[in-house]
């Protein structure tokens, strides 16, 4: 059976990573390849049937050329929308992570656990906490202005 061969494995673990952010069942899987085969086989046929028509009023090799640059240009259209949503899940993502870290750092700051943390040291070297303290809010005013 090919879904059993170590290739075709990896090909199917492959496409589901790529595509789908959870693991679906078989059913799934079987209903995603099946809306492939079909619709590239029904873009094979809409290629083949626009070469038939235009075919009857230009030469065959301008009829081949102007289904090829159709093709591409499908292909470049799906391209671009494909990044733009891979763009998309890359900012929520990122932006999901940076919520994580304000929310532990507010649960830090609520808990006391970062000014405890904090607390030892300033008290020990109070000239070089106000010196790091003033040259972070430098930083971080001149990134903000």
């Amino acid at each position: 059976m090919i879904l059993n061969h170590p290739i075709s494995k990896n090909i199917l673990e492959i496409i589901r990573t790529a595509f789908l952010t959870s693991y679906p069942g078989k059913a799934e899987i079987v209903l995603y390849a099946l809306c492939g085969i079909f619709g590239i086989t029904g873009l094979i046929f809409l290629f083949v049937s626009v070469y038939s028509f235009i075919i009857l009023t230009y030469p065959a090799y301008i009829a081949g050329l102007i289904v090829a640059a159709i093709a591409l240009a499908l292909a470049f259209i799906a391209i671009f929308f494909a990044s733009k949503k891979s763009k998309k899940r890359e900012q929520i993502a990122q932006a999901r992570n940076e919520m994580e870290i304000l929310n532990s750092l507010i649960s830090g700051l609520e808990s006391g656990e970062i000014a405890s943390l904090l607390q030892k040291p300033v008290s020990e070297n109070p000239k070089t906490a106000l010196i790091l303290a003033s040259l972070a809010g430098f930083v971080a005013g001149d990134k903000i202005l």
